[in-house]
């Protein structure tokens, strides 16, 4: 599992609401997902250095609980892949430490000539394997 500490500053809270707006914490979820890539040896620039463009094609999100400023703590959970895609569950608990964000999440990793999804590549599958089965 990968778990990354996030600080939420005030100003950013959505001000008629005075919590994280749901896009936002969106984008928390991203910033994990990028790092995980990284962290397992294939961040996005390598990828797009071999003409591989890992892209969001699903997204379901479950808000439990209202974001407000203060520390956060996003994870990847866990990590598969199946063919052409790679699914990875995530979680975002709030400055209380309660489950705030559940989110599953699908990609593909596009061709950048072809625009098409190919398969996930075998050095992808593999690492992400062995990071989530340590």
């Amino acid at each position: 599992m990968l778990v990354l500490e996030y600080q939420i500053p005030l100003n950013t809270l959505d001000s008629q609401y005075q919590h994280l707006h749901h896009a936002r914490a969106l984008e928390f979820l991203e910033r994990c997902r990028l790092e995980l890539l990284e962290r397992i040896g294939h961040s996005s620039a390598s990828l797009i250095e071999q003409d591989l463009y890992p892209v969001v094609t699903r997204i379901e999100v479950e808000y439990r609980r209202e974001i407000k400023g203060g520390p956060i703590t996003v994870s990847c959970e866990s990590g598969e892949v199946s063919g052409k895609r790679m699914y990875i569950k995530q979680r975002i608990l709030n400055e209380r430490g309660k489950p705030a964000v559940e989110a599953f999440i699908e990609c593909a990793f596009l061709q950048g000539a072809s625009k098409r999804a190919v398969p996930v590549p075998v050095a992808v599958r593999v690492a992400l394997e062995q990071f989530f089965h340590q």
